[in-house]
């Protein structure tokens, strides 16, 4: 068990970092997440003039999305001993989630610095840059709002709702820690609707409250994994300096994106 409980502490905390890497880089040269809504031309030109950061950031990105689908997998084996069609249920759907995201950010790094600079090339025609433009707008829509963010909105919803209550039910650990996901989970939902634009766009705060959450949850589940050599129970707390920090943390991210 100590070395289970390795790999998921190890394992939660590698995507936290990740995820908290790409998020800050993406927002520093990529005017992230609310680039994503603006005009195409100005989205390629901000690509291209730092293309160097933009690609390796989304590459993190699509990376931790694969250790997610890790980090489901392994909760799913973790919790065997206590079957329930919920861990079932969170386990298929959280697969699925990091999947379509994994999709959704994968097309930064290898499609759209083709397409931009058969765009941007003086020499190209003009039949070619309109082609070039149409894929992209299109694989923005589909492959980026479709499957990369309302699909996975849905299903990593899903997920965080039967996870928690999975882990509420079984008494697998502490109230607090299991009702995050449950309440990220059902903001995700809500947030999902974002994605077809219009009145819709109010909920657009929802995403960065629910995502923050959830990776300081890792954060703190990644914690309490690591310092346990047993099966980790409700029992186990994170601690009372721990959490008060990660509170902090986890404000000090909000809140900017909130006054954006």
């Amino acid at each position: 068990m100590k070395q289970t409980n390795l790999s998921l502490g190890l394992t939660m905390g590698g995507f936290s970092l990740l995820m908290l890497t790409a998020y800050f880089g993406l927002a520093s040269y990529f005017e992230f997440p609310g680039i994503l809504r603006t005009e195409t031309s100005y989205m390629l030109r901000v690509f291209q003039e730092n293309q160097n950061f933009v690609v390796p950031f989304y590459y993190l990105f699509a990376l931790s999305q694969v250790v997610f689908v890790a980090i489901v997998l392994q909760l799913g084996h973790y919790f065997r001993d206590t079957p329930s069609m919920l861990i079932k249920v969170a386990t298929e759907f959280g697969v699925l989630a990091g999947l379509c995201q994994a999709i959704g950010f994968l097309r930064w790094p290898f499609l759209t610095p083709y397409l931009a600079a058969v765009i941007s090339d003086t020499n190209a025609s003009t039949t070619s840059k309109e082609a070039a433009m149409v894929v992209f707008q299109s694989f923005h829509q589909f492959a980026g709002v479709a499957v990369g963010e309302n699909l996975f909105f849905v299903f990593e919803g899903v997920w965080g709702i039967c996870f928690g209550v999975y882990l509420m039910k079984h008494r697998l650990l502490s109230k607090p820690l299991a009702s995050i996901p449950v309440i990220a989970g059902i903001l995700i939902l809500i947030y999902s609707l974002e994605q077809f634009g219009g009145a819709m766009t109010f909920l657009a705060p929802l995403n960065v409250i629910a995502h923050g959450a959830l990776v300081f949850w890792f954060v703190a589940l990644s914690k309490l994994f690591l310092q346990h050599n047993t099966v980790v129970t409700c029992d186990h707390k994170v601690g009372r300096i721990t959490m008060p920090i990660l509170w902090m943390l986890y404000l000090l991210i909000v809140l900017p994106g909130l006054v954006e």
